[in-house]
């Protein structure tokens, strides 16, 4: 027997384990990166996107706590259904749909950036504290959000 067969083998094994936790290690951390991107991205864009991108970010964090629409809920009933957890969700829903539908019209950037943080705020209040720190663990909790 050849004994650099072998030991060929062991290190072939090792750097196939290397590169896939390496592999591991850069899918998590863009999952973690696009999830962070998602809740700062209001800050940061366009006038005319931020309607989009406040109702998203808002998404994103009922999707951390588990809160998703159901299959072939409207947006619409969606936020009537959370209503009782987040009321300025409905607002900020209504908003998006009329958005979406307008043509030229856009609402100024505070109101925007006010309901935003005002549906996180109240979120944040609806939750207990573990579970505030808890949803921040979830890389894969954007994907939900629709």
């Amino acid at each position: 027997q050849n004994p650099y067969r072998d030991q060929n083998s062991l290190h072939l094994l090792r750097a196939a384990g290397c590169l896939s936790l390496l592999a591991f290690g850069m899918s998590l951390l863009a999952l973690y990166g696009i999830k962070l991107w998602r809740r700062l991205a209001p800050r940061w864009c366009a006038d005319r996107q931020l309607y989009r991108v406040c109702y998203r970010a808002v998404l994103d964090s009922l999707a951390d706590i588990g809160v998703c629409r159901h299959f072939g809920e409207t947006r619409e009933e969606f936020a009537h259904r959370l209503r009782g957890l987040v009321p300025e969700f409905v607002e900020l829903s209504e908003s998006h749909v009329r958005q979406w539908f307008s043509a030229g019209t856009v609402q100024d950037r505070p109101y925007w950036i006010n309901l935003q943080a005002a549906a996180a705020s109240r979120l944040n209040g609806a939750i207990s504290r573990p579970r505030r720190w808890l949803r921040w663990f979830n890389p894969f909790s954007w994907l939900r959000a629709r």
